[in-house]
């Protein structure tokens, strides 16, 4: 019993965290892909003003794509937080299944969202920083330094709830077994 009572507080304590983290998440994605929105268009708007063979997307579609992608982890990791807690009320086999299965699926977006952001982020990071191009101008570099702290923050969120979902799914497992 002493078990069951102790994994039952780990998997409540763990999927609370889970679930603050997934909000969080779904907030600076959300907010990173308005920003890179509004870059993409300003890009394409230049493109379509100033025609050349090197028009391009202006390097943000992986950011744009990875941002959405950070929206559906967070939205997923919430889902999965929510079906945990629920097995800590109702206990049964069907629903500890799908939370179980709902926490790994978590755990492998978290990884996947994590790596994306961590590969574009060192890309465009490379050896001068992340804002190397807007040196000259102040408030560029003021606000591409703000950007640049959301997706740092993006991503160090994105690796604690990788690391949380892994908690949680051994709390789960751990739970279901010693009822």
């Amino acid at each position: 019993m002493a078990l069951g009572g102790i994994s039952g507080i780990g998997n409540s304590a763990t999927h609370v965290l889970l679930f603050i983290t997934a909000i969080i998440i779904i907030g600076l994605s959300a907010s990173l892909t308005n920003s890179f929105q509004y870059y993409t268009d300003l890009c394409n708007a230049i493109n379509i003003e100033y025609p050349s063979e090197n028009a391009g997307d202006c390097g943000v579609s992986g950011w744009l794509r990875g941002s959405r992608f950070g929206i559906f982890v967070g939205v997923w990791g919430l889902l999965a937080a929510i079906l945990a807690l629920a097995t800590t009320l109702v206990s049964t086999a069907i629903i500890t299944l799908v939370a179980i299965t709902f926490d790994g699926l978590a755990t492998v977006f978290y990884l996947a969202g994590a790596i994306n952001l961590t590969v574009l982020f060192r890309r465009d990071g490379g050896e001068n920083g992340f804002c190397s191009y807007a040196y000259d101008d102040t408030d560029a570099l003021d606000t591409c330094r703000t950007l640049e702290s959301r997706v740092r923050a993006d991503l160090a969120f994105m690796w604690i709830g990788f690391v949380l979902s892994i908690v949680g799914l051994v709390a789960l497992l751990l739970n279901r077994r010693s009822k």
